[in-house]
């Protein structure tokens, strides 16, 4: 009440009529609004009514004096707040607008491009890495001495002579991917020469070095004859880019593949093959004396006629060694491998039951022991008979992995059936070498002469008896004269599990199965009871293994094509059979297996 009282006595000195009076009205009420501090205008009275006038009230005499209340600071807070929030749907809107302006920009931009730029250039380095590195399937012959008004070499292609280099298939498509795949160096570091040598690859060598930057190189040299028999300018043109290549790109090879015509022509021209960098050596050279790599480790060989004396590079860094021809070996044996303390992989043609000689071999007294290699991959002939020679020369006491390859396609050699329980004529280091085995593969090719065919595979329960640690185990049968599926009986029932007694389980550990069967059979020319067999023995062996052990992977490979039998069958029903079996193979999913069904290629490679 006072303060109405108070507004009042004030008011009534002003004309309505006035602005002074709106004035003082619309200050009043902001100060309600605000709720003032209590007693401001009680102390004014009781100073002096007089003094209060018009101007005191809405002016400050001295500015400087105005105090800020708590009030004004919240208010003011207040303000900027709202403020914000108001220009909160115009940012927003602004933002929107920002939006649709770039995304119409993008489509009218991808409209005009050509899907080649519309790629990223981070995928085209991808896919050109890809396809560089892809191996040499569909290698391109291509050779260039002419340099274009572009700053880099035209080519054209030749038909058996050139430089074989895919990035160069790359640089004609457009321009984006010209300047793509020259900023990638690593894309030229694989270089391939290749033909008679009518021409001097000398330039084009040089242009691929110079893209290669400082990558690490791949070199394979190749010629399709002798580079001895060449014609003498041709023999001149091979001299030259041999020798550019040996000066500019051999300190620098990682890995090096030539056959041995080019490796004796260097060698009687004298040109240096020292390869300070070399990894990896891929040859058809016997003289291992040739070469000079300090750090190689790993070899591929057609076979070794050095003494490891005249050997150039230490024998101790060697980690693989794949021998693809014959091999002599008692001094691989005794002589090569002993030096090779760090070798852990070894592939090798043990096809040592052909050799008139090998009877008339004095074996040492006891197996050498090779403690550092784990990985051993044979192609022999007759199973027992090469694994004997073998095991009586060295033992292999920490070997993980074993892949044999069986095959009679270069002799028509009786390979006699397999019967390998532990008391036969294999040695004891066999059987200590396989104790700790964890992968074993058996690969049978080309199998032509052996009339019972199968009588591999069907026999090898002894072995895998003796292989306790086994967890990966592939079957493959391929070539078969006489083909018959129960032949496998012989195999499957053996690991097929009782359940009521796992104590005398074979390959307990065994945690994948790959069985494949190759074979060009005809199902409907076969008695029906006969395939019924077929399928319950697979079905059986499947299912107690994934109940009573831990086998968790099943693959099963079969024919993928269809051929006409003796009987003109023009369907073979191998798809139909082998249908059947993954139906039921996939009813022992509830065991936790896995089942895997694959048609198979009509050759191997």
């Amino acid at each position: 009440m006072y303060k109405d009282i108070h507004r009042w006595q004030v008011l009534r000195n002003f004309d309505p009529n006035t602005t002074d009076f709106a004035r003082y009205l619309g200050h009043s009420m902001i100060y309600e609004v605000v709720q003032p501090e209590p007693g401001r205008f009680e102390e004014l009275d009781k100073e002096d009514e007089d003094e209060l006038s018009l101007e005191s009230l809405f002016y400050d005499a001295e500015p400087d004096t105005k105090v800020a209340t708590p009030q004004d600071d919240k208010r003011c807070s207040l303000e900027d707040d709202y403020a914000k929030f108001n220009r909160i749907p115009q940012i927003l809107e602004d933002w929107r607008m920002e939006r649709v302006c770039a995304m119409e920009r993008i489509r009218l931009r991808g409209a005009v491009l050509s899907p080649i730029r519309r790629v990223p250039v981070e995928l085209w380095r991808e896919i050109f890495s890809l396809f560089c590195f892809s191996g040499d399937q569909y290698p391109i012959s291509l050779y260039s001495d002419v340099m274009g008004t572009t700053g880099y070499y035209k080519y054209k292609i030749e038909k058996y002579i050139g430089v074989n280099a895919r990035p160069y298939t790359l640089l004609s498509v457009c321009t984006h991917w010209h300047s793509i795949v020259t900023g990638i160096p690593n894309l030229w570091s694989s270089i391939r020469i290749a033909g008679h040598f009518t021409l001097d690859l000398s330039p084009a060598l040089d242009y691929l070095l110079s893209k290669s930057g400082n990558s690490p190189l791949t070199i394979h040299i190749s010629s399709t004859y002798p580079l001895q028999h060449l014609h003498p300018d041709n023999r001149d043109n091979a001299i030259q880019s041999i020798k550019f290549l040996a000066a500019h790109a051999l300190p620098r090879c990682k890995r090096f593949i030539l056959d041995r015509s080019c490796c004796e022509f260097m060698s009687w021209e004298r040109i240096c093959l020292s390869f300070p960098a070399l990894e990896s050596l891929e040859t058809g050279i016997p003289y291992l004396s040739l070469l000079e790599a300090p750090v190689l480790n790993h070899l591929k060989i057609s076979h070794i006629h050095d003494p490891p004396n005249a050997i150039r590079f230490p024998l101790a860094r060697l980690v693989s060694l794949e021998i693809t021809n014959d091999i002599n070996l008692q001094p691989l044996v005794l002589q090569i491998l002993p030096l090779c303390s760090a070798l852990q992989s070894l592939s090798a043609p043990f096809r040592l039951a052909d050799n008139p000689y090998m009877n008339s071999i004095a074996f040492p007294d006891s197996p050498k022991e090779i403690s550092s290699l784990q990985n051993l991959q044979i192609q022999i002939m007759d199973f027992r008979q090469d694994l004997t020679f073998l095991f009586k020369y060295f033992e292999l006491p920490n070997l993980s992995s074993l892949e044999i390859e069986v095959s009679d396609s270069s002799s028509s050699v009786f390979i006699p059936p397999v019967t390998l329980a532990r008391g036969s004529d294999f040695p004891t280091a066999f059987y200590r070498s396989v104790l700790g085995l964890r992968t074993l593969k058996l690969l049978f090719q080309d199998i032509q002469y052996h009339k019972s065919s199968l009588g591999h595979i069907a026999d090898l329960s002894g072995v895998l008896t003796a292989m306790p640690s086994l967890t990966f185990l592939e079957a493959r049968q391929q070539g078969l004269s006489n083909p018959q599926p129960n032949r496998l009986a012989a195999l499957l029932i053996p690991l097929i599990v009782s359940p009521h007694s796992t104590m005398g389980t074979i390959v307990p550990k065994l945690a994948t199965l790959s069985i494949s069967y190759n074979a060009l059979l005809c199902f409907n020319c076969i008695p029906t009871s006969e395939v019924a067999v077929f399928k319950r023995n697979i079905l059986a062996m499947a299912e107690s293994r994934a109940q009573h052990t831990q086998l968790t992977e099943l693959h099963l490979g079969y024919p993928g094509f269809d051929t006409i039998c003796e009987r003109h069958c023009y369907d073979s029903g191998i798809s139909r059979v082998f249908k059947e079996l993954e139906e039921g193979m996939k009813a022992l999913g509830k065991y936790g297996l896995k089942f895997v069904g694959r048609k198979l290629e009509l050759l191997w490679k």
